[in-house]
């Protein structure tokens, strides 16, 4: 993983809250730091900016979730 040294609070709520779905679901929580991590940074890749639109989030969570 980059280093990204800073986030806004938004951004940090998100791959934390991202994180935690994945490790409920039984992922290690480094390994669904890292998985949330990187699905946070292919939105901002996409999108250019750190805002989801709903469809958005909840197509992150079911590849999240799988």
């Amino acid at each position: 993983m980059d280093d990204d040294p800073l986030y806004s609070t938004g951004s940090a709520a998100m791959i934390l809250a991202m994180a935690a779905l994945k490790h409920a679901g039984g992922t290690p929580a480094g390994e669904a730091f890292t998985a949330a991590h990187e699905e946070w940074r292919n939105h901002v890749r996409v999108r250019h900016k750190d805002s989801w639109l709903f469809s958005e989030m909840h197509e992150a969570v079911a590849r999240l979730t799988r």
